[in-house]
Parts: structure tokens; C-alpha cells; sequence
């Protein structure tokens, strides 16, 4: 494994559009890629670290984004959300401090 996944849930809606999400990302970045060991040639550690959101969920992709997550593809109806169904997610990567995606071996996709 290169890459390391997270996920956000949001459900407290008289937080929303305060900059916590964003502060308490930028303050984990660093740490998690700190302690967790890099990609190795017998398949351990990471290069990056990957998100996966909900499309139409531009609070996230704008959280995502000012941390320095590029957006990397849109898996279809891959998530069974509890009261909407099967949705779509577009995933979004950031690389290692001292590397890049590219030289993780992750491909861009527009």
C-alpha cells in the first residue's frame, strides 16, 4: 500500500463554515505523516494520503483543497449513504511532504 485513506462525517450543522474541518486537517497532516512510514519496496507505508467525498459536497472539496488536496477521480455509486442511497465519490490526494503523487506512482485524472 502507497496510500493511506480518510473520511470526514459531518453532522453538526451549527459548526459548519467555521474553519475546523480545515484547522483540525492542516494539524493532522503533519502528524500522520510523521509516524506513519513510508512506502517501501515490500508494499508497506505510504506516499499519500487519500479523501474520499461526496460530489456535491463543496464544503468538503473546499476543505480538502485548501490543504493541498488535488482532486484524483470520481468512483461511481461505490458508497450506500444511510437515507440517499448508492451515491458517487470523488476522491482527492495529497502527497508526502518531499515527494510528489507522480512520484508515488498515482496518476492524475481531469
Amino acid at each position: 500500500m502507497t496510500g493511506l485513506e480518510s473520511g470526514q462525517a459531518a453532522e453538526y450543522v451549527n459548526h459548519f463554515g467555521k474553519g475546523y474541518a480545515t484547522e483540525a486537517l492542516r494539524a493532522l497532516l503533519p502528524v500522520v505523516f510523521e509516524f506513519m512510514p513510508r512506502a517501501g519496496g515490500d508494499g508497506t507505508g505510504f506516499d499519500y494520503i487519500e479523501a474520499g467525498i461526496d460530489p456535491e459536497n463543496q464544503a468538503s472539496r473546499r476543505v480538502l483543497e485548501k490543504c493541498g488536496f488535488t482532486f484524483y477521480r470520481v468512483t461511481k455509486q461505490d458508497f450506500n449513504h444511510p437515507t440517499k442511497g448508492l451515491r458517487d465519490s470523488a476522491w482527492y490526494r495529497i502527497a508526502r511532504p518531499g515527494t510528489t503523487l507522480e512520484l508515488s506512482h498515482v496518476q492524475h485524472n481531469t
